[in-house]
């Protein structure tokens, strides 16, 4: 009963500081629950995770999610790379008619679009994103190793690994 208590007082600590994700750490729990699918942390497990969060709002965050989309086709060509990263892209619009009219007019991956939906306050708390939308790459050990990295960034570390 007591680590039960430990582990809400530090969780709760955690996600209503707002204090970002940076790399280094361990990044937060991603529980998303879509209208068609779930994501969870256990379902990348041994993978590289790119986490991209956007909004058809936020012109900037709308551009990167295309770029990190053109990225993981590109990457994923390579052999080396092929299956070492998964995008894990999630969209804060104010509907979900409006979120799947952009994925499909920007001609984004399906598999790898998700609505937060009734998640975004949850995730926005957990991720410190009041004040924009980030990306995170995540390595298979679930810590962050990059805050907002480009197509650059992306094809270093793979080809590290």
């Amino acid at each position: 009963m007591m680590s039960i208590i430990v582990v809400l007082i530090f969780s709760t600590a955690f996600i209503g500081s707002g204090i970002a994700p940076a790399r280094g750490s361990i990044a937060p729990a991603l529980k998303l629950n879509d209208t068609e699918n779930i994501i969870a942390p256990e379902s990348f497990k041994g993978k590289y995770v790119l986490l991209n969060f956007w909004s058809s709002a936020d012109g900037k965050s709308r551009l990167k999610a295309n770029e990190l989309n053109a990225a993981i086709k590109e990457l994923d060509k390579n052999t080396d790379n092929k299956g070492k990263i998964s995008l894990v892209s999630v969209n804060f619009d104010r509907s979900e008619k409006l979120f799947h009219e952009i994925v499909k007019r920007d001609n984004l991956d399906t598999l790898s679009q998700f609505y937060a939906g009734k998640d975004a306050q949850r995730l926005r708390q957990a991720y410190n994103l009041h004040k924009g939308l980030n990306s995170f790459l995540i390595n298979p050990k679930g810590k962050i190793i990059a805050v907002n990295p480009g197509r650059d960034d992306l094809s270093r570390i793979l080809n590290q690994d």
